[in-house]
């Protein structure tokens, strides 16, 4: 370090030690600017350093003047900058951490109706069809319902089906409420069946009379969406009809009865509430279920599958349909009728056949044979005329026990402007 002595007045060290590093910040300013711009910030940060540089040199002369003014005044120590005097650029800011990505969202859950419904199931003797019968079942109304019951009505099965039916609901993940009601003794379907409906309590009913399944599970569901068009009454039923006894059946019974809706051999069926409330409120028993819907007055559709229905339950068939054409129908007083028709046509031919005789004076070979023939035909055109009569009695007596309602409404319109 150099020192210099100037003749003169003496000025305080302090105040010249300042004037020099002030000038030392001023030059260090320069120094910082110039090697900003060379290391290429943006121009508007070059142009302040710029700015700067200027003030900074304006500050450098104002400290040249004090100190050649100190020199005339008094000794000052004079110090050289070195390259360990210069400041050193403000590091580079760092560059800010890439904002982490949001969490994918939660793919949505499938929207599930609030309807509550129940599914009624016959357990007979169907050994080896619980199995699939109720996972297809559950699979349908789980996927559409958030809510959902299971009815199975056991009829005094002694083949295992109830046991394979309840280890076929205990392997399900998330299975459904379930209730089980045995039957004390083998009553059949009808009555089995109307103790199962009576017991179920959703807005809208499956009816499965039988856990085979010669339909597409798909029809399950499509049932559904087809009560939801308007019909209080969805029948599943085959293209044909399950045999030839069944096929004169339902043509019989579709020829005595005054509904709109023909039978058919169907394989399962789905009831709104209304439709429950309606059948309930015509009669106090319903022996015939598939009669008493299509008797009731309310809107039905059909769904067709290709193929056959399967074995049907043989318990009580014969009784179930005489009992459904007695109630249903006006078969009787019809087939007497008609009898007593043939009849009088029989005594009408006699007649004719005796004014023959009697104007022609034909000898009629057997003696008193027109006369017995006569007799006969009368006689039996009178007792079935009069059994036709009592049968229409009785249908009346029928009617007036066993239907609680006097008309039935199917819907109600009100047009207004």
């Amino acid at each position: 370090m150099a020192r210099r002595k100037v003749k003169g007045a003496s000025v305080p060290e302090a105040e010249i030690r300042a004037g020099v590093e002030e000038k030392a910040g001023a030059e260090g300013e320069i120094a910082g600017g110039a090697k900003g711009e060379i290391a290429g910030q943006a121009r508007n940060d070059g142009s302040q350093a710029r700015n700067d540089g200027s003030q900074a040199r304006n500050d450098g002369s104002q400290a040249r003047n004090d100190e050649g003014r100190a020199r005339d005044d008094g000794v000052i120590e004079v110090y050289e900058l070195g390259p360990d005097d210069l400041v050193p650029d403000a590091p580079p800011e760092p560059e800010p951490a890439p904002e982490p990505e949001a969490p994918a969202a939660p793919e949505p859950k499938p929207h599930k109706e609030k309807n509550y419904v129940s599914a009624v199931v016959y357990i007979g003797e169907e050994k080896g069809c619980a199995g699939p019968f109720f996972k297809a079942l559950t699979g349908a109304l789980s996927a559409r319902f958030e809510h959902y019951e299971l009815v199975l009505v056991e009829d005094a099965s002694r083949d295992g089906t109830e046991a394979e039916a309840r280890a076929a609901l205990e392997a399900l993940e998330d299975a459904p409420p379930v209730t089980i009601i045995h039957m004390s003794l083998r009553q059949g379907q009808e009555l089995a069946m109307n103790a199962g409906l009576d017991m179920a309590v959703g807005d809208f009913v499956w009816e499965f009379d039988s856990m085979r399944m010669p339909y597409p599970p798909e029809m399950i569901l499509e049932a559904y969406d087809t009560c939801l068009e308007g019909n209080d009454i969805v029948s599943v039923s085959p293209e044909k009809n399950r045999n030839l006894t069944a096929a004169l059946f339902y043509k019989l019974f579709n020829g005595a009865s005054r509904t709109r809706y023909p039978l058919r051999t169907d394989v399962f069926r789905l009831l709104s509430r209304r439709a429950i409330n309606r059948v309930r409120g015509l009669s106090a028993t319903t022996p015939y279920r598939k009669a008493a819907y299509a008797a009731s007055g309310l809107k039905m559709a059909t769904l067709s599958f290709a193929g056959g229905a399967g074995r049907a339950e043989p318990h009580m068939r014969l009784s179930r349909a005489m009992d459904s054409l007695m109630l249903y129908t006006d078969v009787g007083s019809r087939a007497s009728l008609g009898i007593a028709v043939a009849m009088l046509a029989l005594m009408v031919l006699t007649i004719v056949y005796i004014v023959a005789v009697w104007l022609g004076g034909i000898v009629s070979p057997i003696q008193g044979w027109t006369t017995t023939m006569l007799l006969l035909s009368g006689g039996f055109f009178g007792v079935f005329l009069i059994l036709a009569l009592v049968l229409k009695f009785l249908g009346l007596l029928v009617d007036l026990i066993f239907r609680k309602q006097a008309y039935l409404v199917e819907s109600v319109e009100k047009l207004m402007k």
